[in-house]
């Protein structure tokens, strides 16, 4: 019986390990998602204000910023402003997207 309840314990214990240590690795690029996403939200408010639609990437420290102007279905006028921010592998971090009107 006390074997038992020694496995049991054991067992408990090898189970919350394995949940803390995939918690770990999973958020292990929580600050470059965070910095990610504060740039690309500056940089597309910045865009959108000052109505600067060039494409351009921006490198960062950790992670790569790619800003373009796509067209928008079969319309001259409307684009799609895509910003998006990858890490140096290539993951994408964080995307903005956002219809905007060209003259």
């Amino acid at each position: 019986m006390e074997a038992v309840v020694s496995m049991i314990i054991i067992m408990t214990c090898y189970a919350m390990s394995t949940m803390i240590y995939l918690n770990i690795l999973r958020a292990d690029n929580t600050p470059n998602k965070t910095k990610a996403f504060i740039e690309v939200n500056n940089l597309a408010s910045k865009s959108i204000h000052q109505v600067s639609y060039d494409e351009e990437e921006i490198k960062y420290d950790n992670f790569l910023i790619t800003k373009r102007l796509e067209p928008y279905k079969n319309d001259d006028k409307v684009k799609v402003l895509s910003i998006i921010a990858s890490d140096g592998k290539g993951k994408v971090l964080y995307s903005f997207k956002q219809l905007v009107i060209v003259k």
